[in-house]
């Protein structure tokens, strides 16, 4: 569950785009910046490329005290602080996902791969 209610812009505005190169990131970051969600399909990618995008996005999620959120198969939601998201626990990443890993596991402090415990 996504709670826009205490979105700053009156006109919530989600982005998705389907990278095919790794130059699009700007796009994807600038919107975040402008505290919009973004929804990123990966699936062009090579893993290797995909997990570079992943990681400059969650950089970018993380310094505006955002939160990046595994939808499904090379697909991600980066969301600004002033959205509110209700997931599964192994859903929410403070850190950067791992494309490789996909059995979650928490722990108390972060979800983190379980192969990382």
């Amino acid at each position: 569950m996504i709670d826009l209610r205490g979105v700053e812009s009156r006109n919530p505005e989600v982005v998705v785009i389907e990278l095919k190169s790794e130059r699009e990131t700007v796009k994807a970051l600038q919107a975040l910046q402008n505290r919009k969600m973004v929804v990123l399909t990966l699936n062009r990618l090579s893993s290797e490329t995909a997990q570079r995008v992943i990681d400059w996005m969650a950089g970018g999620t993380h310094a505006i005290d955002g939160r990046t959120l595994w939808i499904g198969e090379k697909t991600f939601l980066f969301a600004p602080s002033s959205v509110r998201i209700t997931a599964p626990e192994a859903a929410n990443h403070p850190i950067s996902p791992k494309l490789e890993r996909r059995k979650m596991t928490t722990n108390s402090t972060n979800c983190l791969p379980s192969s990382d415990l």
